[in-house]
């Protein structure tokens, strides 16, 4: 019998004749995705990109997906402002940055010298020459060890990884060109460095620190006189060249960009400006400044760099590139915004939120944000190289298995963003792996998009709708407020028109319009062509299929789904009957015919005069009616008298 197998092994006592391969069936190949987040002007951000607050005429920002930066890069050839989001520790706190050349007692020093021998790599530890970043040392062990922080401009995407080669030591250890990945965290956070508070307009931004306003101007002094200082008014910016003589630039009323040309125009041999931001308000923090050759930073007051980490607030994505043996989930970005609606003819604002998403099962060691998984099967994507299929993963985490040997040392370093691991040496086999990762975005349970056989079929070719529905209705009225446990719903029809009337006709019991938000459309299709399916001829001389291998050695196969029968075992829909043969049933060719021998168990003929069940069956199946099930019944209780 030739029967199909959907995996990497045939049965027990099978043999393979032939393997078909076909391009995988995936989230990003088999699934198309539709957003339409973007459709919402509610949902949209009001400034994408980064951009410049001033929290003196408002403290507001309309999403809480935000970063704030204090710092920019800080360069004397520096071609635009550039501020920087985001820190690694270098070494990770077991190394220190080591330098021969740094002075131990001046930081400003140590961080040109440090800079010059440090180099960004790419994945593959080649040079990466487009991207921004700085440094800034913060101690030293006495010696020639510093700790330093290096500060980006942005992290790395899905397909990269950063890393960052330099001299590091650890006691008395010394590590020539040491190499580590790059994982960078956010430079100020929200409830440590600053808070969010919910306003009818937005969110305000509270409790920054006057060191955490942004940089504006980056002065660099050359001069040789102690005396030599910058002093910053309300209005002015004054510089004191090596001669004592005092010279003034007026900013009020300039762009940063357009001081920081005044500056230079005053062809000061000691001085040179350049602009660390893009603001167009030029409101500097007035003091006394100490100008060193590295540069000195003069902040901007009250203001912040802000950069938005999407343009849309609640955004649908696709599933997690899981194998096709696994559910496929959407996945919904948690955001809010609130619209004005109408309840019971009186007007209301609707807040569209994510509810959902804090009901989910988090880890039980660390709690939300974080979950725990159990039994990965890490992509390969070089000899030493594995992607988890899960990020970011936490730190600390992770456990890599052989089976069920801990094979964990084998870990070199990991890119926790991505789920990249970088082993150091390659795997004797196949691995799994256990660790715990961020959950960023709420996984839509209620409906699975994965379409082959094993999961949801009914809904290949179908579209797909996610939409939203309010998460609470606010209303002076306090008899129109209510609270709904949850907001995300779904709708499958055969046309994308059918999904959008049918989500434009959603209904609160009332019949009143809850406006409900149609995130996105989701359709599941073939992509391959014929041509692109091969078959392998894997025969060998010899072998064969025994004919009971189902019935003695895998009878549970019989409920298999691609080796199985599809709808169950076959039966004739007439009648059964069953047909009980004495145990001592006279069999042929025995030299008495008084003899009497038990029926063969084996189900053959045998021409010792045993007459075994399957010759009987077929006797019986010869002569029965038709569409009559007849079932052969050996009874050892029941003789026949002869």
């Amino acid at each position: 019998m030739i029967r199909l197998r959907l995996g990497k092994k045939v049965p027990r006592n099978a043999v393979n004749m032939a393997y078909i391969y076909g391009p995988g069936f995936t989230v990003e190949d088999n699934l198309a995705l539709l957003d339409l987040s973007h459709e919402r002007p509610e949902n949209l951000c009001a400034t994408g990109g980064m951009t410049v607050v001033d929290l003196s005429a408002s403290d507001v920002v309309d999403t809480r997906d935000i970063l704030i930066s204090d710092r920019s890069i800080l360069h004397r050839n520096l071609n635009r402002p550039t501020p920087l989001f985001y820190v690694h520790r270098i070494g990770g706190g077991t190394y220190s940055v080591r330098s021969l050349t740094a002075v131990a007692i001046d930081f400003d020093d140590a961080r040109d010298e440090i800079r010059k021998s440090m180099v960004i790599l790419d994945r593959n530890d080649d040079p990466l020459d487009d991207l921004d970043w700085d440094i800034n040392v913060t101690a030293n062990d006495g010696s020639d060890g510093f700790t330093v922080d290096l500060y980006l401009a942005r992290r790395q995407a899905e397909d990269e990884t950063f890393k960052v080669k330099y001299d590091a030591k650890s006691g008395a250890t010394t590590l020539p060109n040491h190499i580590e990945v790059i994982n960078a965290d956010q430079d100020l956070n929200e409830g440590v460095d600053y808070t969010l508070s919910e306003q009818s307009a937005g969110y305000s931004i509270q409790g920054l620190a006057s060191s955490s306003w942004a940089p504006g101007l980056g002065i660099f002094y050359t001069g040789t006189n102690p005396a030599g200082f910058v002093t910053v008014t309300a209005t002015q910016v004054q510089l004191r060249d090596d001669l004592g003589v005092v010279h003034t630039v007026t900013y009020t009323g300039r762009t940063i960009a357009e001081t920081a040309a005044d500056i230079n125009e005053l062809n000061l041999t000691e001085y040179w400006a350049v602009a660390l931001s893009e603001s167009t308000t030029t409101r500097l923090v007035a003091g006394n400044y100490a100008p060193v050759s590295q540069g000195t930073v003069i902040r901007l007051s009250q203001m912040v760099h802000i950069k938005y980490n999407e343009e849309t607030k609640i955004r649908l994505l696709r599933p997690y590139n899981d194998p096709p043996i696994r559910p496929w989930y959407p996945r919904i970005n948690p955001g809010e915004f609130l619209q004005d609606g109408v309840v019971d003819s009186k007007p209301v604002k609707l807040l569209f939120a994510i509810p959902e998403y804090d009901d989910q099962t988090w880890s039980y060691a660390y709690g939300q944000p974080w979950r725990d998984k159990v039994d990965d099967l890490p992509e390969v994507l070089d000899s030493k190289i594995i992607k988890l299929s899960r990020a970011p993963v936490k730190s600390g985490t992770l456990k890599l298995y052989e089976g069920e040997k801990d094979v964990s040392s084998i870990v070199q370093d990991i890119d926790l963003l991505n789920g990249i691991v970088f082993l150091n040496e390659r795997p004797r086999s196949e691995m799994t792996a256990d660790y715990t990762y961020e959950e960023q975005n709420y996984l839509y349970t209620d409906l699975d998009v994965n379409t082959n056989s094993l999961h949801n079929p009914s809904v290949f070719g179908k579209y797909i709708g996610i939409y939203v529905t309010p998460y609470k209705i606010l209303a002076s009225d306090a008899g129109l407020q209510q609270t709904f446990t949850g907001s995300v719903r779904h709708v499958i029809r055969d046309t994308y028109s059918e999904v959008v009337q049918a989500v434009q006709n959603v209904k609160y019991d009332d019949g009143s319009d809850p406006n409900a938000f149609l995130l996105g459309v989701m359709r599941s299709s073939l992509v391959t062509d014929l041509d692109e399916v091969k078959i392998v001829d894997t025969r060998t001389r010899g072998g064969g299929l025994e004919e009971d291998v189902t019935e003695t050695d895998e009878p549970e196969s019989d409920f298999y789904w691609d080796i199985g029968n599809w709808g169950g075992k076959p039966f004739q829909d007439k009648g059964s009957i069953v047909i009980g043969i004495p145990s001592n049933v006279i069999g042929t060719g025995q030299p008495s015919l008084r003899s009497s021998i038990p029926i063969d168990p084996s189900g053959y003929f045998d021409p010792t005069g045993k007459l075994g069940t399957q010759f009987i069956q077929s006797v019986v199946d010869k002569h029965i009616a038709a569409g009559h099930l007849g079932i052969v019944w050996p009874r050892t209780g029941l003789v026949r008298n002869v």
